[in-house]
């Protein structure tokens, strides 16, 4: 593998310069005229930033690296922050006329949180009270904490959301390099380039990076996770609990909920492969009890406040599961799909939670995305995440058509498999089949999810394997169908009976599957047929 090494004196000045010219680039393009006031904190964030990311490479890559891998840093961040720029400037003159577009925000969330964020940096109140007094915006306070204290001391009386993009696009880059430490560590480095690039390059994780979300700073906690699991699957103990402990306190001021379910995944991951000896490992098992039950009194608090919670202690979690889960969240899926609708209609109540997640795993929907004539660059955002989504679906569905036909095992890719999957229905299930929040909550898995994908890439083409080109086809196959109704749905052509559509559907499925199986047959008695050589 050809490395690339750091070069101190060199780096340190190529760094001051693109600093600098971040830093002027960003102050001259993000909208405001206060161009000089703008260039002190865009400098001071964008050299913590840097900061932050020649400390993770030089501790991840240990002085040595693929020569791409700055290469696929570098393209993460400014796929971000390029983005973030040119949507700050086009979506209020070409957005919709809601008011986060008119305000340059693509998420509705970033558009409320950001601004309750900058009305408290500006404030007299103590940027604590973020934790202590959340609002309904940040009901945690970690990001309000951030963004305010950006706020606070670095505008200048002047409102600049870039400041908090920078800092999410930064931390969104950061799983780039971490994906690849755990990726090739436990599978190679073919692997391990896949993983690294779906990262940098996938739609949701480049959108997510641009706003003021959440999600950037999970995504980047989990591929910490899973690097700090590889270090101790090598016997690194000491810096693989430090990178995981890192990987924690990332997560618990943002989501606690997420950051519970991160002791879970690791610790689960380390019992799957028989690692975890509770006689050996009784401290790790202590701090991991103990950071689970901060972190899930921490949900107790922040989810108490609600407005729809009226319980108390563990029985508020319950009682958000119960609301947020409800039967509006049905009828908003069927209102906002007329085959869901039409399914709905059709079917008794049981199936129609199943039905809405397994919608839910296919969103944002290519089909709908390709033929639904949205306004403006609406349509090319909703086509490029949709694609973004159906490029990797081959590659998970082939990991899971793996498992189910051969792999029993309890390898780590196995586990890995799984996780992916039970997060994408988690995801669907706590968002309905939502265009927008459902695919969020699915991205602050990509790391895993982009580690599968290389590995897919890699298991199907080391053994020619010809399941992974199958998969691919029921994919294709699927789109084609569902956009012949959508075509005759949103383009005025002849409309098809979503029935016919359905049933032509799974009757190719089922004959594709049965061709597959029988040339499998076929070449298994052409192999046996075969005289010894």
């Amino acid at each position: 593998m050809t490395t690339y090494r750091m070069r101190p004196v060199k780096d340190i000045l190529i760094g001051i310069l693109v600093l600098v010219s971040v830093s002027v680039l960003l102050a001259l393009l993000d909208g405001r005229t206060e161009i000089l006031e703008g260039v002190g904190g865009y400098a001071f964030v964008a050299g913590v930033c840097a900061v932050l990311l020649v400390g993770v490479y030089r501790g991840v890559t240990e002085g040595g690296a693929p020569r791409w891998l700055p290469l696929a840093v570098g393209v993460a961040l400014a796929l971000r922050l390029g983005l973030a720029l040119s949507l700050a400037r086009a979506l209020p003159v070409i957005g919709r006329e809601t008011p986060p577009q008119q305000a340059g925000y693509i998420f509705y969330d970033a558009y409320a949180r950001d601004r309750d964020a900058w009305a408290f940096g500006r404030s007299d109140s103590s940027l604590l009270q973020a934790f202590t007094d959340p609002s309904l915006t940040d009901q945690y306070g970690g990001l309000q904490f951030l963004s305010a204290t950006v706020y606070r001391f670095l505008t200048d009386g002047i409102h600049r959301p870039l400041l908090v993009v920078l800092l999410s696009a930064t931390a969104s880059s950061l799983a780039v390099v971490l994906v690849w430490a755990f990726a090739s560590m436990a599978f190679g480095n073919m692997p391990a380039a896949i993983a690294s690039w779906v990262v940098a390059l996938y739609p949701d994780g480049v959108l997510l990076g641009a706003s003021q979300m959440r999600e950037p700073f999970l995504l980047s906690a989990v591929a910490a996770g899973l690097y700090g699991y590889g270090l101790l699957r090598i016997g690194r103990a000491k810096k693989g609990l430090v990178v995981l402990a890192l990987g924690l306190l990332t997560a618990l001021p943002i989501s606690p909920p997420f950051a519970v379910t991160l002791i879970l995944v690791i610790g689960l991951a380390a019992v799957w492969e028989g690692r975890l000896s509770l006689k050996r490992s009784a401290l790790v098992v202590g701090l991991g009890i103990a950071a689970g039950l901060v972190g899930i009194a921490l949900v107790i608090r922040a989810w108490s406040s609600a407005e729809f919670i009226s319980a108390s202690g563990f029985n508020v979690v319950v009682e958000w599961w119960r609301n947020v889960s409800g039967q509006w969240q049905l009828t908003l899926a069927a209102q906002e799909s007329a085959w869901i609708d039409f399914l709905f209609a059709r079917t008794p109540d049981w199936m129609h939670v199943p039905m809405v997640v397994s919608y839910g795993l296919v969103r944002p929907f290519l089909p709908a995305a390709l033929m639904y004539d949205s306004q403006g660059i609406w349509r090319w955002i909703e086509i490029w995440r949709a694609a973004g989504w159906f490029f990797l679906l081959p590659f998970l569905l082939y990991s899971l058509v793996r498992w189910v036909r051969e792999d029993r095992s309890r390898r780590l890719v196995v586990f890995l498999v799984l996780i992916v999957w039970a997060s994408a229905l988690v995801a669907s299930y706590r968002g309905f089949g939502d265009q927008w929040d459902n695919p969020r909550y699915r991205t602050t898995f990509l790391a895993l999810q982009a580690v599968v994908t290389g590995w897919g890439w890699w298991h199907a083409r080391q053994r020619s394997d010809p399941w992974l080109a199958r998969t691919a086809a029921w994919v294709a196959i699927g789109t084609g169908f569902f956009t012949i109704w959508y075509a005759g749905r949103y383009q005025m052509m002849v409309p098809m009976d979503i029935r016919i559509i359905l049933a032509g559907l799974l009757v190719t499925l089922f004959l594709t599957l049965v061709l597959f199986l029988l040339w499998d047959r076929r070449g298994r008695s052409l192999t046996r047929g075969r005289p010894p050589v």
